[in-house]
Protein backbone atom coordinates (compact mmCIF):
# COMPACT_ATOMS: atom_id res chain seq x y z
CA UNK A 1 0.00 0.00 0.00
CA UNK A 2 1.08 3.44 -0.72
CA UNK A 3 0.60 6.42 0.75
CA UNK A 4 -1.03 9.54 -1.35
CA UNK A 5 0.01 13.20 -1.52
CA UNK A 6 -2.09 15.69 -3.08
CA UNK A 7 -1.93 19.62 -2.86
CA UNK A 8 -3.32 19.50 1.17
CA UNK A 9 -1.46 20.83 4.29
CA UNK A 10 -1.03 17.29 5.28
CA UNK A 11 1.60 14.72 4.35
CA UNK A 12 -1.09 11.92 3.90
CA UNK A 13 -4.09 12.69 1.12
CA UNK A 14 -5.12 9.14 1.08
CA UNK A 15 -3.86 5.60 0.00
CA UNK A 16 -3.76 3.13 -2.92
CA UNK A 17 -3.36 -0.29 -3.16
CA UNK A 18 -2.02 0.30 -7.19
CA UNK A 19 1.61 -0.26 -6.46
CA UNK A 20 2.02 0.79 -10.17
CA UNK A 21 1.38 4.52 -9.44
CA UNK A 22 3.97 4.84 -7.08
CA UNK A 23 6.39 7.92 -8.79
CA UNK A 24 9.44 7.59 -10.32
CA UNK A 25 11.06 9.74 -8.23
CA UNK A 26 14.67 9.79 -6.52
CA UNK A 27 14.05 10.33 -2.88
CA UNK A 28 13.85 12.49 -0.75
CA UNK A 29 11.69 15.28 -3.27
CA UNK A 30 9.84 18.42 -2.00
CA UNK A 31 5.98 18.36 -3.12
CA UNK A 32 4.57 21.98 -3.81
CA UNK A 33 0.84 22.33 -4.36
CA UNK A 34 0.28 24.64 -7.27
CA UNK A 35 -3.09 25.81 -6.55
CA UNK A 36 -2.47 25.94 -2.70
CA UNK A 37 1.32 26.43 -2.30
CA UNK A 38 1.58 23.65 0.81
CA UNK A 39 5.17 22.75 0.54
CA UNK A 40 6.00 18.74 2.22
CA UNK A 41 8.98 16.86 2.11
CA UNK A 42 8.63 13.00 1.49
CA UNK A 43 12.04 10.90 2.17
CA UNK A 44 9.20 7.58 1.37
CA UNK A 45 7.20 5.70 -1.57
CA UNK A 46 4.36 7.56 -2.56
CA UNK A 47 2.00 8.10 -5.14
CA UNK A 48 0.44 11.43 -6.34
CA UNK A 49 -2.79 12.20 -4.89
CA UNK A 50 -4.20 15.02 -7.14
CA UNK A 51 -3.29 16.60 -10.66
CA UNK A 52 -2.22 20.07 -9.63
CA UNK A 53 1.40 18.80 -7.70
CA UNK A 54 4.32 19.62 -8.75
CA UNK A 55 7.48 16.90 -7.15
CA UNK A 56 11.00 19.01 -6.99
CA UNK A 57 14.10 16.47 -7.05
CA UNK A 58 16.59 18.64 -5.07
CA UNK A 59 20.29 18.35 -7.10
CA UNK A 60 23.17 16.95 -6.24
CA UNK A 61 24.44 20.25 -5.06
CA UNK A 62 21.86 21.25 -1.95
CA UNK A 63 21.19 18.86 0.93
CA UNK A 64 17.50 17.44 0.47
CA UNK A 65 16.26 18.87 3.80
CA UNK A 66 17.97 22.00 3.82
CA UNK A 67 16.16 22.23 0.10
CA UNK A 68 12.62 22.12 1.30
CA UNK A 69 13.44 24.55 3.93
CA UNK A 70 15.11 27.26 1.50
CA UNK A 71 11.86 26.37 -0.57
CA UNK A 72 9.44 26.75 2.54
CA UNK A 73 11.16 30.16 3.03
CA UNK A 74 10.32 31.82 -0.50
CA UNK A 75 7.33 34.13 -0.33
CA UNK A 76 4.89 33.73 -2.70
CA UNK A 77 1.82 35.94 -4.10
CA UNK A 78 -1.38 34.47 -2.91
CA UNK A 79 -3.68 34.39 -6.43
CA UNK A 80 -6.10 32.54 -4.77
CA UNK A 81 -7.07 29.20 -6.56
CA UNK A 82 -4.41 30.36 -9.99
CA UNK A 83 -1.82 28.35 -10.25
CA UNK A 84 1.29 29.30 -8.49
CA UNK A 85 4.32 27.74 -9.71
CA UNK A 86 5.66 30.01 -12.02
CA UNK A 87 6.29 32.07 -9.28
CA UNK A 88 8.32 29.49 -7.70
CA UNK A 89 10.16 28.72 -10.21
CA UNK A 90 11.23 32.52 -10.89
CA UNK A 91 11.95 32.79 -7.12
CA UNK A 92 15.71 32.78 -6.16
CA UNK A 93 17.21 30.32 -3.51
CA UNK A 94 20.52 30.63 -1.09
CA UNK A 95 23.20 28.24 -1.92
CA UNK A 96 25.56 27.98 1.31
CA UNK A 97 28.01 25.06 1.13
CA UNK A 98 27.09 21.76 1.55
CA UNK A 99 28.09 20.89 4.87
CA UNK A 100 26.64 24.54 6.07
CA UNK A 101 23.83 23.38 4.21
CA UNK A 102 23.50 20.23 6.84
CA UNK A 103 24.04 22.00 9.99
CA UNK A 104 21.22 24.51 9.06
CA UNK A 105 19.06 21.82 8.35
CA UNK A 106 19.50 20.09 11.50
CA UNK A 107 19.63 23.67 13.42
CA UNK A 108 16.01 24.15 12.07
CA UNK A 109 14.68 20.90 12.51
CA UNK A 110 15.20 20.90 16.37
CA UNK A 111 14.50 24.62 16.77
CA UNK A 112 11.16 23.99 14.54
CA UNK A 113 10.49 20.67 16.65
CA UNK A 114 10.47 23.10 19.64
CA UNK A 115 8.28 25.91 18.38
CA UNK A 116 5.22 22.96 16.87
CA UNK A 117 5.58 21.54 20.68
CA UNK A 118 5.16 25.06 21.84
CA UNK A 119 2.22 25.54 19.47
CA UNK A 120 0.38 22.50 20.77
CA UNK A 121 0.73 23.36 23.95
CA UNK A 122 -0.72 27.20 23.69
CA UNK A 123 -3.75 25.52 22.17
CA UNK A 124 -4.65 23.03 24.65
CA UNK A 125 -4.26 26.06 27.01
CA UNK A 126 -6.62 28.28 24.55
CA UNK A 127 -8.97 25.38 25.38
CA UNK A 128 -8.54 25.24 29.08
CA UNK A 129 -9.15 28.94 29.18
CA UNK A 130 -12.45 28.78 27.20
CA UNK A 131 -13.42 25.61 30.00
CA UNK A 132 -12.97 27.64 32.65
CA UNK A 133 -14.63 31.00 31.34
CA UNK A 134 -17.24 28.68 30.86
CA UNK A 135 -17.42 27.48 33.88
CA UNK A 136 -17.23 30.60 35.59
CA UNK A 137 -19.92 31.72 33.41
CA UNK A 138 -22.01 28.95 34.55
CA UNK A 139 -21.38 29.01 38.11
CA UNK A 140 -22.49 33.35 38.03
CA UNK A 141 -25.54 32.59 36.23
CA UNK A 142 -26.97 29.90 38.58
CA UNK A 143 -26.29 31.78 41.81
CA UNK A 144 -22.72 29.40 43.09
CA UNK A 145 -20.77 32.20 42.42
CA UNK A 146 -22.41 34.39 45.38
CA UNK A 147 -23.63 31.69 47.11
CA UNK A 148 -20.75 32.28 50.09
CA UNK A 149 -21.44 35.53 50.14
CA UNK A 150 -25.04 35.28 50.37
CA UNK A 151 -24.49 32.80 53.14
CA UNK A 152 -21.92 35.31 55.27
CA UNK A 153 -24.27 37.82 54.96
CA UNK A 154 -27.55 36.15 56.47
CA UNK A 155 -29.52 35.96 52.99
CA UNK A 156 -30.98 32.65 53.13
CA UNK A 157 -32.67 32.65 49.58
CA UNK A 158 -31.81 31.02 46.60
CA UNK A 159 -32.37 31.99 43.34
CA UNK A 160 -35.32 31.83 41.20
CA UNK A 161 -35.87 30.36 38.04
CA UNK A 162 -38.01 31.67 35.00
CA UNK A 163 -37.82 30.53 31.56
CA UNK A 164 -36.68 33.06 28.99
CA UNK A 165 -39.78 32.74 26.84
CA UNK A 166 -41.20 34.66 29.92
CA UNK A 167 -38.99 37.37 30.33
CA UNK A 168 -37.83 37.91 26.81
CA UNK A 169 -39.13 37.64 23.39
CA UNK A 170 -36.50 35.91 21.14
CA UNK A 171 -36.16 36.07 17.04
CA UNK A 172 -33.71 35.52 14.77
CA UNK A 173 -32.31 37.54 12.07
CA UNK A 174 -33.08 38.84 8.55
CA UNK A 175 -32.24 35.74 5.92
CA UNK A 176 -29.55 37.23 2.96
CA UNK A 177 -31.24 36.60 0.15
CA UNK A 178 -30.19 39.23 -2.57
CA UNK A 179 -33.04 37.92 -4.85
CA UNK A 180 -35.36 38.86 -2.25
CA UNK A 181 -34.36 41.74 0.17
CA UNK A 182 -35.27 44.84 -1.34
CA UNK A 183 -35.39 48.36 0.25
CA UNK A 184 -32.64 50.37 2.03
CA UNK A 185 -29.19 49.57 2.25
CA UNK A 186 -29.06 48.96 6.01
CA UNK A 187 -25.80 47.97 8.46
CA UNK A 188 -26.38 45.01 10.05
CA UNK A 189 -24.83 42.45 12.27
CA UNK A 190 -22.98 38.85 11.65
CA UNK A 191 -22.00 35.99 13.98
CA UNK A 192 -18.55 37.52 13.51
CA UNK A 193 -19.50 41.12 14.76
CA UNK A 194 -20.71 39.54 18.19
CA UNK A 195 -17.70 38.43 20.39
CA UNK A 196 -17.73 37.13 24.02
CA UNK A 197 -19.12 39.98 26.00
CA UNK A 198 -18.34 42.76 23.21
CA UNK A 199 -18.48 43.22 19.20
CA UNK A 200 -16.33 43.49 16.26
CA UNK A 201 -17.70 46.55 14.36
CA UNK A 202 -14.63 46.70 12.16
CA UNK A 203 -16.44 45.24 9.22
CA UNK A 204 -19.99 46.15 8.86
CA UNK A 205 -21.67 45.15 5.93
CA UNK A 206 -25.08 46.29 4.66
CA UNK A 207 -28.14 44.42 3.38
CA UNK A 208 -31.26 46.02 2.14
CA UNK A 209 -34.55 46.53 4.77
CA UNK A 210 -37.53 47.43 3.87
CA UNK A 211 -39.42 50.21 5.96
CA UNK A 212 -41.85 48.04 7.46
CA UNK A 213 -39.09 45.15 8.61
CA UNK A 214 -37.77 48.29 10.96
CA UNK A 215 -39.60 47.76 13.72
CA UNK A 216 -39.11 43.95 14.05
CA UNK A 217 -35.18 44.07 13.25
CA UNK A 218 -33.74 46.90 14.72
CA UNK A 219 -31.19 45.80 16.98
CA UNK A 220 -32.52 48.20 20.52
CA UNK A 221 -30.15 49.01 23.57
CA UNK A 222 -30.12 46.25 25.74
CA UNK A 223 -30.65 44.02 23.52
CA UNK A 224 -28.70 40.20 24.24
CA UNK A 225 -27.28 39.23 20.68
CA UNK A 226 -26.35 35.26 20.39
CA UNK A 227 -24.56 33.11 17.96
CA UNK A 228 -26.02 30.22 16.58
CA UNK A 229 -23.46 29.46 14.32
CA UNK A 230 -19.62 29.36 14.63
CA UNK A 231 -19.06 29.44 18.55
CA UNK A 232 -22.78 28.60 19.51
CA UNK A 233 -23.81 30.74 22.38
CA UNK A 234 -21.24 33.18 22.19
CA UNK A 235 -23.59 36.77 23.12
CA UNK A 236 -22.77 40.23 23.77
CA UNK A 237 -25.22 42.86 24.96
CA UNK A 238 -26.07 45.96 22.45
CA UNK A 239 -25.13 49.22 24.75
CA UNK A 240 -26.07 51.97 22.18
CA UNK A 241 -29.90 53.75 22.18
CA UNK A 242 -28.96 55.72 18.91
CA UNK A 243 -27.78 53.15 17.00
CA UNK A 244 -28.89 52.49 13.11
CA UNK A 245 -28.01 48.61 12.70
CA UNK A 246 -29.83 45.25 11.99
CA UNK A 247 -28.52 41.31 12.23
CA UNK A 248 -28.85 38.85 9.99
CA UNK A 249 -30.77 35.21 10.16
CA UNK A 250 -27.28 33.56 11.71
CA UNK A 251 -27.78 35.41 15.52
CA UNK A 252 -30.64 35.12 17.94
CA UNK A 253 -31.93 38.54 19.72
CA UNK A 254 -33.38 38.28 22.92
CA UNK A 255 -35.20 41.29 23.95
CA UNK A 256 -36.62 41.42 27.98
CA UNK A 257 -39.42 42.22 28.40
CA UNK A 258 -40.19 45.85 30.25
Amino acid sequence: MLFRSDQGSSLIGGYTNDLAAQMAVKLPVVVFGDHTRAIKYIDIPFAAGADGIKVLEPSEIYDPKAFYWFVSAIRLPEKGYARHFQYLRASDMPLPPLNEQRRIAAKLDTTLASVDSCRQRLEGVATLIKRFRQAVLEAATTGELTREWREEHGHKYDWQQRRLADVAEARLGKMLDQAKNFGEPTPYLRNVNVRWFAFDLSDIQLMRLAPEERSELDVCNGDLLVCEGGEPGRCAVWRDPDSNITFQKALQIGRAHV
